[in-house]
């Protein structure tokens, strides 16, 4: 058994602040869609001297919340539901994931919800807007942080409370319990997601999941997707639990600016069948769907995991 040691460096000194704070200023740089506003008369007088802003940081746009969105013009991967916007392709604020996961648990009204890695709220939003009681959104990259902001100021997500950081440290620490626990598109970026499994099943009764995962069959060594995983396996364990970790290294796409993936250079992928059996072995019923064998990413599913 390898120990795969997630400690090694601080919370502070993994954030790497002078990359944030160049992606962030590399994204005030650029061109903003400046909002339809009302006319406006000033006086001549004072036109020469408005002619430019005091330095890249100021806006003198007219002001409104959708105006966050030029901010981050051509790097959204949510298709936002503003009109005359321009963003991205992802039909996420109206995921059909989400909504069957609202179907097999009955609705979320009233509830204690836990979100791992937001992106850009968009299912936080879709949580709020079933009338869950609070949202406490957790998200690692400072990029999709700053904009779950924006999101939360257009839709008015006041139940909603975003923090930056690692949600595997909050899981480790915690003893808050929750209603639901929302894991989409996160348990593939771990390093060790036997913990982060563990922690989940600590927390909450519910739990709703959907990962990539490693399966031989469906994508096999001849397979493309295959191509960033390593050849050895690590069997790992901890209090009594087992799960097969495959190590998969991002390469050169961590280095893209539209990057949002895992803090780490590596990640772990499961098997969905021992997933199941660990949460099974600890009283959860599952009920699996969108299962997808062929994603081009590699092969995917959600599920809803019950405790009964």
């Amino acid at each position: 058994m390898t120990n795969l040691n997630t400690e090694s460096a601080t919370w502070m000194r993994s954030i790497r602040r002078p990359s944030i704070i160049e992606g962030v200023r590399e994204l005030l740089n650029r061109t903003f869609v400046e909002p339809s506003k009302p006319p406006k008369k000033r006086r001549d007088l004072f036109e020469d001297l408005r002619n430019t802003c005091l330095n890249d940081y100021y806006i003198d746009n007219y002001p409104s919340a959708e105006a966050g969105l030029a901010l981050f013009s051509n790097t959204w991967s949510s298709h936002i539901p503003v009109e005359g916007k321009v963003t991205g392709n992802l039909p996420l604020f109206a995921d059909a994931r989400l909504s069957w996961l609202f179907d097999q648990i009955g609705g979320i009204e009233g509830w204690n919800v836990l979100e791992l890695g937001p992106l850009e709220a968009a299912h936080t939003s879709m949580l709020h807007a079933k009338g869950a009681a609070s949202i406490t959104a957790i998200e690692a990259n400072a990029i999709c942080y700053l904009k779950c902001l924006v999101i939360k100021e257009i839709f008015r997500l006041e139940r909603a409370h975003f923090t930056l950081g690692n949600f595997e440290r909050f899981l480790s620490d915690t003893q808050e319990r929750f209603d639901l626990i929302v894991a989409s598109g996160v348990l593939y970026h771990l390093m060790d997601p036997l913990l982060a499994l563990l922690d989940l099943m600590r927390l909450t009764d519910r739990i709703f999941v959907w990962s990539h995962f490693f399966d031989d069959a469906a994508m096999p060594i001849t397979d493309m997707r295959r191509s960033h995983f390593t050849r050895e396996t690590i069997e790992r364990e901890y209090k009594g639990a087992h799960l097969t970790y495959h190590v998969r290294s991002y390469g050169s796409m961590s280095h893209s600016g539209t990057f949002c993936g895992g803090i780490h250079g590596n990640s772990v992928w499961l098997e969905l069948p021992q997933v199941s059996a660990l949460l099974e072995q600890n009283g959860y019923h599952l009920t699996l769907g969108f299962e997808q064998p062929d994603h081009a990413n590699g092969p995917a599913a959600c599920f809803v995991a019950v405790r009964v």
